[in-house]
């Protein structure tokens, strides 16, 4: 997995999604700051609060409807965990999809 890659997809979608006023949010699934019990603070996962693991890398919500996008380099695996979370997500009447350039979101949300 290109991590560099899905970095620039990241950027790339969170901008468009700016541009066009479209209400979005990127889920940070690891590397963020724990508030420990007790207090302190560390940087990483947390193992402290339950997760939903596979949850996608950003969510939009644009003229009513509900979207995830799982961000993939060219080469990047789909984990089982997200295919669920994003099959439940569809279930649930959302447009869920792994995507890994921008004209693939930009399609989807059209």
């Amino acid at each position: 997995m290109n991590r560099r890659e899905e970095q620039a997809l990241s950027n790339a979608v969170m901008n468009y999604l700016a541009i066009k006023g479209i209400l979005h949010y990127r889920v940070r699934n690891s590397g963020t700051i724990i508030h420990r019990p007790g207090g302190g603070i560390a940087y990483g996962r947390d193992r402290y609060a339950v997760t939903q693991r596979g949850t996608p890398d950003i969510l939009a919500w644009d003229n009513g409807k509900a979207f995830a996008f799982e961000l993939k380099s060219s080469k990047g695996r789909v984990r089982p965990e997200q295919e669920e979370w994003l099959s439940k997500f569809r279930d649930e009447g959302g447009i869920g999809a792994v995507v890994r350039c921008l004209d693939e979101v930009i399609a989807i949300m059209k």
